[in-house]
């Protein structure tokens, strides 16, 4: 349930850049004529019916939220044929295309555009904060039936080990069986395509899989016991993380923490990083389980629209 708030958090933020990229791509044609402002308009007016399908199927089971999502998609709907007639028309006359963007109505629309989705995030958020209470409360949970399930298992094996010694070959077997599956799943770890690692309570590494290793250029042993998650951060991105870090380990989760990280050779690359706390049955912090996704696409894509801004701003 916390990801699939995250899910909608996250097309609520792909459609506000959606259609601002189509209100900015028809007054940069309108003022211009340029049709290199086309692009983002014509792209934008493609992808925004998937990402506002996928917020209806989303908030199937919350009837406020729906009520919500299809006010957004009238309003945008009404956004995309406005931002059409204003485009054709420049397409004949600069006087004419100025006129309907005089009205000041692709403004109205996309201040009410902002504003729903506002209420829809705010909801979201409000969801997303009950859910991760929620979810801390069967981490603890999980935490104690697992030792009972534990000291189960540990008696389970020891009748077991009793029993297999009378069969030494059958006991080879089964060893084989769970080496090969501990090894498989080991395997899928370090080989993700997105990175995984887990810090101790000061920020040291105590697990990181392959994909992650290799993106950053060490090896796991260089790592691991010896290096802190701060040393593969930018000196700006290091108060972010510390306080976030902190953050974590008092309230159990973290996501969507967006830093550049540094690889051995210097460079740096921007990646996305959602984590959950580990506590023992005290509650106590153990560890953090950690997901790192390479964010490298999505900053590209924010630095067109950017620069598409300023071409806007140096034309008009």
């Amino acid at each position: 349930m916390v990801a699939h708030t995250l899910d909608v958090l996250y097309h609520t933020e792909r459609v506000l850049a959606i259609t601002n990229s189509i209100e900015i791509g028809q007054r940069g044609y309108s003022l211009t004529g340029d049709s290199r402002f086309l692009e983002p308009y014509n792209k934008g007016s493609t992808e925004i019916e998937s990402h506002l399908r996928n917020l209806s199927a989303l908030t199937s089971d919350n009837t406020q939220q729906q009520d919500r999502v299809k006010r957004l998609e009238s309003t945008i709907t009404q956004l995309v044929g406005f931002s059409a007639a204003a485009v054709e028309k420049r397409k004949f006359s600069f006087d004419s295309a100025r006129a309907i963007n005089a009205t000041m109505e692709g403004k109205r629309l996309m201040d009410a555009i902002r504003i729903q989705i506002s209420v829809i995030e705010q909801e979201e958020n409000l969801l997303l904060k009950a859910r991760a209470q929620t979810n801390q409360q069967q981490i603890t949970k999980f935490n104690y039936t697992f030792v009972t399930l534990l000291g189960m298992t540990g008696l389970i094996l020891v009748i077991i080990f009793f029993g297999i010694n009378f069969n030494l070959k059958a006991r080879h077997v089964s060893e084989s069986k769970l080496k090969l599956a501990l090894a498989e799943v080991r395997d899928l770890y370090d080989n993700a395509p997105c990175g995984y690692h887990s810090l101790d309570g000061e920020g040291k590494f105590v697990d990181v899989n392959n994909t992650m290793a290799r993106w950053l250029g060490y090896s796991r042993e260089e790592m691991l016991h010896k290096m802190n998650f701060t040393d593969v951060l930018g000196e700006k991105d290091r108060g972010v993380f510390r306080s976030t870090f902190e953050h974590l380990k008092q309230t159990g989760i973290a996501y969507n923490l967006e830093l550049d990280l540094v690889r051995r050779d210097g460079t740096e690359f921007p990646a996305m990083l959602s984590s959950v706390a580990i506590v023992d049955t005290h509650g106590s912090f153990v560890k953090s389980r950690s997901t790192t996704f390479d964010n490298c696409e999505r900053k590209e894509a924010e630095e067109k629209i950017k620069n598409l801004n300023h071409e806007l701003e140096a034309f008009t």
